[in-house]
């Protein structure tokens, strides 16, 4: 099969802040959460006060359970479906299977799809395109669920091989309109590539 022609939208660098206060607790499988509120004080409701600040509320990607992932996309939120082995951004009505689970495996988390029983990974032969045709959890398939301070996760892919990680973005196939997610190998900034948001199911 040949290469997918895609383009790849602009993606507007946010300004580096000045804070050097770091709320994160890294926990296993490379998920990152939120510890408490930059404002907040000890012993109140971090959590509230946090999630008024974040433009994407998201549940927490954890081992053994199940999500609809979603992203906003071209102004509409779009969930993160498997539509004949290939990875698509689809509307939220969709009926395409859209339940993935969260796997872990020496360290690193992957997603499962609960129809198929495959795992999310790429294809380095269709440019580092998002398929789901793995049987097990192997490099290509292992993902790092990096919280974003502002809400929601990036995923942070490994490039197999060679040791190094890239971001997950948004692509649109040329031609025919598709919206589907690139694995890229280039991070320019800690909040590049797209923001995916967590519903428990």
């Amino acid at each position: 099969m040949a290469p997918y022609a895609f383009s790849q939208p602009n993606m507007p660098k946010k300004p580096k802040s000045n804070s050097t206060q770091d709320n994160t607790v890294f926990t296993d499988c490379g998920i990152e959460t939120p510890a408490t509120s930059a404002t907040e004080p000890r012993g109140s409701n971090s959590y509230a006060t946090a999630s008024k600040s974040f433009t994407v509320l998201s549940d927490v990607p954890w081992p053994s359970a199940t999500y609809v992932i979603s992203v906003q996309s071209k102004g509409q939120e779009r969930v993160l479906a498997l539509l004949e082995g290939e990875v698509v951004l689809k509307p939220a009505s969709s009926r395409y299977s859209i339940h993935w689970e969260v796997v872990q495996s020496e360290g690193w988390c992957g997603l499962r799809n609960t129809s198929s029983g495959k795992y999310l990974g790429y294809s380095t032969r269709q440019g580092g395109l998002l398929v789901c045709t793995a049987e097990r959890l192997r490099a290509w398939e292992q993902i790092e669920f990096r919280h974003r301070r502002s809400g929601g996760y990036l995923f942070i892919m490994s490039s197999g091989w060679w040791g190094t990680k890239g971001p997950v973005r948004e692509v649109t196939l040329e031609g025919a309109g598709t919206v589907m997610l690139l694995m890229d190998g280039i991070m320019e900034t800690p909040d590049d590539g797209a923001v995916f948001r967590f519903t428990k199911v």
